[in-house]
């Protein structure tokens, strides 16, 4: 049994949060786990909500004493209410991070091994993720932890201005690459930060896409482990297909990034071409894009064919996917995505822009994957109107389903470990 720490930022309802309490249940039973948590005053951590939203029984005393509450993630904590430049909020996040770390190097000497589950700077920040490129053969990469780490990421681009991750950067995301140079230079004085790899770390990521921007980047091997999804909640709920609806339904918060507009575009054109489709928005709204929420619930108001779902709980959004045909993801340059895995354990036929790791979890299916809306109505033009494609899908994403299950994810991890 080993002593193993688990680090995330904060808990939240997201995927960052969803793989860190799947880790935790894979380990906890075999070893001694604890989690490590830079939560901010006002933010409360409601363990049975996080379980019952993730399909997870993380045990409350994981978060034994190693909870801590930082004045300046407080800060950005209300920060992240109101609306303030992203850039603020970003340089906020990345001296609190230091701070978080600095607070807990101490503590790292007490484990056998360190999981950074969220995107590297929390608990590996001295070990490759800094803002600029290096040599990971640098000799004088001396400064070393001796506690083995293994750095899972999720989303590594929002912290980094290496040209590797350019590559999702979009006009409608903010530009987390301007980040002034004092604000690194203040976190390498908070930190004792060593900007190339350590030989102790493990680099884990959760698709082949975000890999090869690892990669690309860091010039290191990197290990791929799907992020897991419960693909059992879904087998007794799944609606025979003939009588499934012939609608659509687009999961996420209502962001610029989620760009549910495209959705609502998509869908008025399929219904111009003369198809009788529907689409149903799921998602909370987000204090800091009111006026594109504004513009979404604007159009739902206006057309019998779209509905804003808002936030369902676990059990209505099984229940949604497993009783329509098809799912529409228009986030771009997504590193995985959770909800387009669950689509496929419902039985869905989703459509994703071909950038990003969702591409791998429809398998690449050339009619699955689209560049623009035009060849996104192109590609269900193809599908709905031939039976035996849509069967032959089906059976293609259901059958590759089990490489992101949450037996597969454990199993996984647990080879990682030993």
């Amino acid at each position: 049994m080993a002593n193993i720490l688990v680090a995330i930022s904060s808990l939240k309802l997201d995927g960052h949060t969803s793989v860190c309490f799947e880790i935790v249940e894979a380990l906890q039973d075999d070893h001694h786990v604890d989690l490590l948590v830079n939560q901010a005053n006002g933010e409360e951590i409601d363990f049975q909500a996080l379980n019952d939203s993730f399909g997870t029984n993380v045990r409350q005393e994981v978060l034994s004493d190693n909870y801590t509450v930082s004045k300046l993630n407080s800060l950005r904590w209300t920060l992240g209410k109101i609306p303030v430049p992203d850039k603020v909020n970003l340089a906020i996040t990345k001296v609190s991070n230091a701070i978080f770390v600095r607070e807990y190097q101490s503590v790292l000497e007490n484990y056998d091994l360190v999981i950074d589950t969220e995107r590297g700077p929390h608990i590996g920040f001295r070990h490759i993720y800094s803002t600029l490129p290096y040599d990971s053969t640098d000799e004088e990469s001396t400064n070393h932890l001796s506690t083995p780490t293994i750095q899972y990421s999720n989303t590594p681009i929002i912290y980094y201005r290496h040209n590797a991750y350019k590559i999702t950067k979009k006009s409608n995301v903010p530009d987390y690459f301007g980040i002034p140079d004092f604000v690194d230079w203040l976190c390498r004085k908070l930190v004792d930060i060593n900007e190339r790899t350590d030989p102790n770390s493990t680099f884990v990521a959760n698709s082949n896409f975000t890999a090869k921007r690892f990669e690309e980047a860091h010039n290191i091997p990197t290990e791929i482990i799907y992020p897991p999804v419960n693909i059992g909640k879904f087998e007794t709920e799944r609606v025979p297909w003939d009588q499934r609806e012939d609608g659509f339904v687009t999961v996420g918060r209502l962001s610029p990034r989620k760009n549910q507009l495209k959705s609502i575009q998509a869908i008025e054109e399929m219904r111009d071409r003369g198809y009788d489709v529907h689409l149903h928005i799921v998602g909370d709204t987000d204090e800091r894009y009111t006026d594109f929420a504004d513009q979404v619930l604007k159009k739902c108001e206006d057309t019998d064919y779209v509905t804003y779902e808002g936030r369902l709980s676990d059990k209505e959004l099984v229940a949604i996917l497993c009783e329509h045909k098809f799912g529409i993801h228009t986030t771009e340059h997504e590193r995985f995505g959770i909800v387009i895995g669950e689509m496929v354990a419902a039985g869905m036929i989703p459509f994703v822009p071909n950038s990003g790791g969702q591409t791998e979890v429809v398998n690449q299916i050339p009619e699955l994957t689209y560049d623009d809306t035009d060849d996104l109505i192109d590609n269900f033009e193809k599908v709905y109107t031939n039976l035996h494609r849509q069967e032959r899908i089906r059976e293609i994403l259901m059958s590759s389903a089990e490489r992101y299950s949450k037996d597969t994810f454990a199993n996984n991890l647990h080879s990682l470990i030993e």
